[in-house]
């Protein structure tokens, strides 16, 4: 019977033991399953974030690269405004604080907010403990991969003295011969994880040797069945109670759940992220922590078919007491719990990082004075627009927008009230916008609005708007001012498929506007590409027109009516190009101000008309040149003529300079100081085209003039008109009270020739006399 008994109790002891040790092993591979699963998470969830920063970085940089490209920057201070940006890139996330890095592709360290004494370093040969070359491999990556790439290598961890890998993630501005990026420290965010698992596998062996140990002891002594029940029941109550204390531990919320989102477990984590008790949060679930409009069901339906991969993806939760929603990272993946299927999800409040992307993507989308969108976010607007167009034929149009003459308001009122005007404009254009009419700034007094699903009436009505939103008086320092726009538009897909042509055809379409007098919209025309051909092959042939000696001054004599003889000729420019032929002085002269070479040739002028004047001195002749606005604005102007004037020897009157009234109306206290100047040294000053528009007796009382040239406008109907012939005397003589002489410009009939006498003019100049003439036949009838 004891035998029997003995038997009995070594068989049951060897099922209590082998069952024990079944047990162990499976909360053991349990345990690494977990550990597995929760470690990959981590590591998706945590390169995702790093590659995410270092994109939106790139983000908010390409504005920069579009002024680069588009000319209106150089390579070097493209760099520049590119590394202040990136400076100012430091954000903090769940593993602390970390920062953007910026390096040029010849290892000088460019941006290092954390370490500034290695900005502009050279770290071409910095190595790891392993001899690997980290910032050639970094420059490698992003040379071959623009669009990013991770490098791994061993480094020394900020502010301890301790080797580990580092994951970095970079991305190649080829533009500017760098990169951009930013690491992190894969180990260390496992690191209290496995110092958890760890402790929990030394429980696990030692409740195997225990239970080994017990199995003997028990042979020995006979142990009673309810004993090793006791013993089987402590010894689970103990493994599960340390599966429960790592999974406690874990820094994020951690749900067990099964397809549909039932909830059978959670990690403590789970009820302080959503406020309510842990032991009631198996009373919810999935969809049911959901905020509205987030719905769950489909995300769950793709994690289930993922087999034992994951999956990584944004979401938005609330809290049951409250309502309150936050801002979440999820992660999910199959897993096996307790012998069957379940999905483990990771979750993680990011509400804080979303902050902080929101806040580079206001920087990266939006326009920093106007608060209005950028030009980034305009462009990628139109290539979804353009993706849109290609697939359901919808239309659209997109308007430019340029103040006109805003320079006259920064120059009156100075660049802080400027920015109040753009403020103001930019708010009126708030108000039009809705879902489909997207306003935004893109630089400067310009400005551009998106228009979805638009024909050309929507387009133009829109303009019209614009136009009479603007047209209205603003207030600056108490006083009304007026301002209007030229607009420029076109239309997709009709004129182009892609967003540089639309942005082009609209800028065309936009000068076209302006040229036509601005306050005023124009559309695209396949002309205007025609015209902008032509005018930029002139604009080169212009610029060569000096190598080639395509320039020539010709002279048109001034005639004195009671002498009856020359006292003097005005120099005019003509081009005689070897493309065109002879080039109007009306299509030279705005070409020249408007591609900047208008100082140049003025400067030519001056020369050439001075070094004339050296010899027609002699003979008790002058010789006078036109001086343009620009010219005249030139803070060395006065200096560079005194030096002509003393290069050439000139005497006193003669030489004379003519200026237009256009010239004294933006800064005429300014220009009248260098006239006055330029007068008391011998140089006379004739103020041209009198008559044309500015007209006002009140400049002529405080201007330096010697002489007044009457504008043709007036001569041409002295016959006709007898209004005009009233206001020619009036003007003449009240011209000669002041001491100043006149020119009647124009004058091409002995009847004009004859009234002109008898209203006392001075002199005249025209066809009556003679066409402007070459320097050649002047010196010839002049015997020089």
């Amino acid at each position: 019977m004891n035998i029997m008994k003995d038997k009995k109790t070594k068989k049951m002891i060897a099922i209590l033991v082998i069952s024990s040790l079944f047990l162990i092993v499976s909360e053991l591979i349990i345990s690494q399953m977990i550990s597995t699963d929760f470690s990959m998470l981590m590591q998706n969830q945590r390169q995702s974030s790093v590659s995410k920063m270092v994109h939106m970085a790139y983000n908010t940089i390409e504005p920069i690269l579009d002024d680069m490209r588009r000319g209106m920057l150089d390579k070097t201070e493209a760099r520049e405004e590119i590394i202040n940006l990136v400076r100012k890139m430091t954000y903090e996330d769940e593993y602390g604080k970390n920062y953007i890095f910026m390096s040029s592709y010849d290892g000088v360290m460019l941006v290092q907010p954390f370490e500034n004494r290695k900005e502009g370093s050279y770290q071409w040969d910095l190595q790891d403990v392993n001899g690997k070359y980290i910032i050639r491999e970094l420059v490698k990556a992003a040379k071959e991969t623009p669009s990013g790439a991770y490098v791994s290598y061993h480094y020394y961890m900020p502010e301890e003295n301790r080797v580990e890998e580092k994951l970095s993630y970079v991305m190649g501005i080829p533009e500017i011969d760098a990169y951009i990026g930013t690491g992190m420290y894969p180990e260390s965010a496992y690191r209290e994880l496995e110092k958890v698992l760890k402790i929990q596998r030394y429980g696990f062996l030692f409740i195997t040797i225990s239970v080994i140990i017990a199995a003997a002891i028990y042979i020995r002594i006979l142990i009673t069945a309810n004993d090793r029940l006791s013993v089987e029941i402590q010894e689970r109550m103990y493994a599960e109670s340390n599966i429960r204390t790592v999974f406690d531990s874990i820094h994020d919320t951690v749900m067990i759940h099964d397809k549909d989102g039932v909830i059978l477990q959670a990690n403590k984590r789970a009820g302080s992220l959503f406020g309510i008790p842990v032991d009631r949060i198996t009373d919810y679930s999935i969809p049911q922590l959901c905020a509205d409009g987030y719905e769950a069901d489909e995300k769950l339906q793709q994690a289930d078919t993922l087999e034992m991969a994951s999956m990584v993806f944004e979401w938005k939760f609330k809290r049951p007491n409250d309502g309150n929603t936050f801002d979440g990272e999820v992660a999910l993946r199959k897993s096996i719990w307790s012998g069957d299927e379940v999905i483990v999800s990771v979750i993680r409040d990011i509400s804080e990082r979303k902050k902080h992307e929101d806040d580079i993507r206001y920087l990266a989308y939006c326009d920093y004075l106007t608060s209005l969108y950028n030009r980034v976010y305009i462009m990628n607007e139109l290539r979804k627009e353009f993706d849109a167009a290609d697939d359901e034929g919808v239309s659209g149009a997109i308007l430019f927008i340029d103040l006109d003459n805003f320079k006259k308001i920064n120059d009156s009122f100075g660049h802080f009230f400027g920015d109040e005007v753009l403020v103001e404009l930019a708010e009126r254009l708030r108000e039009l916008a809705n879902p489909n009419l997207i306003p935004a700034r893109i630089g400067g007094d310009e400005f551009v609005i998106l228009y979805h699903n638009a024909d050309s009436a929507k387009a133009a009505l829109a303009a019209e708007n614009v136009l009479s939103a603007f047209r209205k008086p603003i207030m600056l320092r108490e006083t009304p001012v007026h301002i209007t726009c030229s607009i420029g538009i076109s239309l997709f897909p009709d004129d182009g498929r892609s967003v540089e042509d639309l942005f082009k055809k609209a800028d065309l379409a936009l000068y076209s506007a302006k040229d036509k007098g601005k306050d005023s919209f124009c559309f695209y025309e396949e002309i205007l590409s025609l015209e902008l051909q032509f005018k930029s092959e002139m604009e080169e042939q212009m610029r060569l027109a000096f190598t080639n000696g395509e320039f020539a001054l010709h002279f048109q004599p001034m005639f004195d009516i009671k002498s009856r003889s020359i006292k003097g000729y005005e120099a005019l420019i003509r081009w005689n190009s070897i493309k065109y032929g002879s080039v109007s002085p009306e299509v030279m002269i705005p070409l020249a101000e408007e591609i900047g070479m208008i100082k140049q040739i003025g400067d030519w002028v001056i020369d050439k008309s001075f070094a004339f004047a050296q010899q027609t001195q002699l003979q008790g002749l002058y010789i006078s040149c036109n001086v343009s606005s620009i010219q005249l604005s030139q803070n060395d102007f006065v200096e560079n003529v005194l030096a002509k004037y003393d290069q050439y020897k000139l005497q006193k009157g003669s030489i004379a300079l003519e200026i237009t009234e256009s010239c004294l109306v933006e800064s005429f206290g300014e220009a009248s100081q260098k006239l006055t100047s330029l007068r008391e040294k011998g140089i006379l000053i004739y103020l041209d085209d009198f008559g044309t528009g500015y007209s006002s007796l009140n400049y002529l009382k405080n201007l330096p003039a010697d002489i007044i040239k009457i504008d043709k406008c007036f001569i041409d109907e002295i016959a006709n008109s007898g209004v005009d012939s009233k206001i020619l005397k009036t003007i003449i003589s009240l011209v000669h009270d002041m001491g100043i002489k006149t020119v009647a410009e124009g004058v091409e009939t002995e009847d004009q020739l004859h009234f002109l006498e008898t209203c006392g003019c001075d002199l005249i100049q025209g066809y009556l006399i003679s066409k402007p003439i070459p320097e050649a036949q002047v010196r010839a009838e002049l015997g020089l």
